[in-house]
């Protein structure tokens, strides 16, 4: 009974600690401009707020480049609630 404790205790405590070192990986986010030459090597994530209204709204992307950093841009979009609206 008590390795079944310690192993999930152990495995909780892994667990807590990926997901914290996680938070910490998220890169300063650039704003996009026009003339930035993106170096995309592999498209990570892409965020966007939800909008229940047809509206412009500012969308990020993360991705690694290819010397392997890790890049999150911020940019100015239609919001995904225009696709469906008239």
């Amino acid at each position: 009974m008590k390795f079944i404790t310690t192993l999930g205790t152990l495995v909780i405590a892994t667990v807590s600690a990926f997901a914290y070192a996680d938070q910490d990986t998220v890169p300063p986010t650039t704003p996009y401009s026009y003339a930035m030459k993106l170096d995309v090597a592999k498209v990570i994530a892409m965020d966007e707020p939800d909008s229940a209204t047809c509206q412009v709204i500012v969308a990020y992307m993360t991705y690694s480049t290819t010397a392997g950093s890790v890049q999150r841009i911020s940019y100015r979009k239609f919001a995904q609630s225009c696709n469906f609206q008239n």
